[in-house]
């Protein structure tokens, strides 16, 4: 997904697909326990950085009681991230949480690289978030994640329906086999 982190010492790599399926790398860190999941995705050209922002929080407070957040946007080498911190009760288990989220669009690519540890070590988690996020890199900052696609714009009056896929990074479904 055209990106690099380089894991501090004390991180350990685990198996993303046990966390989630869309995660491409999953981390560990213990005393103070803290993990982290990043999501890397060709996004296509038309996904802002406030509209992965907002896909971002709202999955986050439909899993959990979101108790506090603070948004902000930085600059890290030439990179914008939205920086979102949150404290959060997962109600499910009953415990409170922290998180913090790191959100990235290049070119089509989008990167949700996401930190979580308990309540209680909340400066741990600033610290060594961004110690990751400082090794962040896009490998081929000239390389395309979302392409224009092949698919033709169609229109066809007569059954009521146009598309527009133009341009968006549709392209057309090979059938197996052929």
């Amino acid at each position: 997904f055209n990106f690099s982190i380089i894991a501090p010492k004390r991180w350990v790599s685990m198996k993303p697909e046990a966390f989630n399926k869309l995660a491409c790398v999953v981390m560990r860190r213990s005393n103070p326990e803290i993990m982290c999941m990043i999501i890397g995705e060709r996004a296509g050209g038309s996904l802002s950085l406030e509209a992965l922002k907002e896909i971002s929080i709202s999955k986050l407070a439909s899993a959990s009681k979101v108790l506090e957040q603070s948004e902000e946007a930085l600059t890290l080498k030439g990179m914008t991230f939205a920086h979102v911190t949150s404290r959060v009760r997962v109600e499910t288990v009953n415990i409170v949480l922290r998180y913090e989220h790191w959100l990235a669009t290049h070119r089509g690519f989008a990167w949700q690289i996401l930190f979580w540890s308990p309540d209680a070590s909340k400066e741990s988690l600033a610290s060594e978030s961004r110690k990751v996020i400082d090794t962040f890199r896009v490998l081929d900052p000239t390389e395309d994640g979302g392409g224009q696609g092949t698919l033709e714009d169609v229109t066809r009056p007569e059954l009521g329906y146009a598309t527009r896929l133009s341009g968006m990074g549709w392209s057309l479904w090979e059938e197996a086999g052929r």
